[in-house]
């Protein structure tokens, strides 16, 4: 798919401010607004792209192909058919998205794939995702992580639907997985209606801290097809959800200063260890250990304010 406005090496775009330069896709055929591909060197910053979904044909609204150093700063994203920002084919490397706004988008807010592990040095800051998968697709995400990508000061509102917030993908096909990345300082928000995760966790050696999640149906929940290493999950608050904290794939993942507060269940451990340090619980259900969550290890953890503080069905 061609891109509406094809960036070269060496080159910035730069407009006068967000609102004030606004770069909009016409035309009835499917486009990106901006494209690169094989280039380097490239900065977007102070400007605004609008897909003009309902009167175009739409596309993404940035769209990086095999891409090294790369800057989007102060940028607002919005009215997309597809990704707000996709980084697809071949090695994506040194790209820096800061104070980014995303709204009204087709499917994935941004949708990172990592080609044979080629991807490094991705650092995403302080961006706002909001009413994403407006296709009503199911199974997209406000930010789709294949690693190493690093994340901090995001904020995630109106998931909806079967799509979750922030996901750290697994391996699929020749994309590889979201192992070896991390977030922090994060908020995400749902509609309550939804079948989805906050932050959904199908990758080894992931590191989730210091973040807020509400109003979906699982908060945390570490799930893949295989058995996962290396997650810690630490300093979160899941607020009315049906189940805060799910492990069904993590090995010995290592939960920290977490609460789960007005959530059906706080915290569900379906497979493998799981280690739960000073959590705090409150709802109707604390701790709930299924028949395959053995040798699971909890320490200081407050489950008074639970109809049901601690539930054991596993064989020890």
């Amino acid at each position: 798919m061609a891109g509406g406005l094809q960036l070269k090496s060496n080159v910035r775009l730069v407009g006068s401010g967000v609102d004030i330069t606004v770069l909009r896709l016409t035309g009835s055929k499917r486009a990106h607004v901006v494209r690169a591909v094989d280039a380097r060197n490239i900065g977007i910053e102070d400007l605004t792209v609008d897909g003009n979904w309902s009167n175009a044909g739409g596309g993404e609204g940035i769209r990086l192909d095999h891409v090294t150093n790369v800057t989007i700063r102060n940028v607002e994203i919005r009215n997309t058919r597809d990704y707000g920002i996709g980084m697809q084919w071949g090695a994506i490397r040194r790209v820096r998205i800061d104070r980014v706004r995303l709204e009204n988008i087709g499917t994935d807010g941004i949708d990172i794939k990592n080609r044979g592990e080629g991807n490094s040095d991705i650092f995403i800051s302080d961006v706002t995702v909001s009413s994403f998968d407006q296709r009503k697709v199911g199974g997209k995400a406000a930010i789709d992580v294949r690693g190493p990508v690093y994340l901090s000061n995001i904020t995630v509102s109106g998931v909806t639907g079967r799509s979750d917030g922030i996901r750290f993908h697994r391996t699929d096909e020749s994309n590889m997985s979201g192992q070896g990345s991390s977030l922090y300082d994060f908020h995400v928000a749902g509609d309550g209606q939804n079948k989805a995760s906050g932050v959904r966790i199908r990758a080894s050696n992931v590191w989730v801290s210091n973040g807020s999640i509400s109003r979906v149906e699982y908060g945390v929940e570490i799930d893949s097809i295989t058995l996962l290493e290396g997650v810690t999950v630490s300093g979160i608050t899941v607020e009315n959800s049906q189940m805060a904290f799910r492990n069904t794939h993590g090995d010995r993942p290592f939960f920290s200063d977490c609460s789960a507060l007005d959530s059906l269940y706080g915290f569900y451990l379906k497979r493998k260890a799981a280690i739960l340090e000073s959590m705090v619980a409150r709802g109707t259900y604390g701790i709930n250990l299924e028949p395959g969550a053995t040798r699971t290890r909890l320490v200081a953890n407050h489950l008074q304010e639970t109809q049901y503080p601690f539930i054991s069905k596993s064989v020890q």
